[in-house]
């Protein structure tokens, strides 16, 4: 699917230039992702809220990834 359909609903260039990044880095956003920061604007959240809880997000990914790797659980 086209980056730009992916992420019409999303008007945070801040936010459309992260999910791009990771796109690139082999790492894209899932769908809930994704539907997470529509609801999120919609609601009228501040960008900074909004990046707040993305790096939530995105760290708690990388820290599921390191535990299956590691064979932890």
């Amino acid at each position: 699917m086209a980056l730009s359909s992916r992420y019409d609903g999303i008007s945070s260039k801040r936010l459309r230039h992260a999910f791009a990044l990771q796109e690139i880095e082999s790492s894209p956003a899932s769908d809930e992702e994704i539907s997470l920061y529509k609801r999120m604007q919609r609601k009228g959240w501040p960008e900074k809220t909004q990046a707040k809880v993305m790096r939530r997000v995105v760290i708690s990914k990388a820290v599921r990834a390191a535990r299956r790797a590691a064979g932890v659980g």
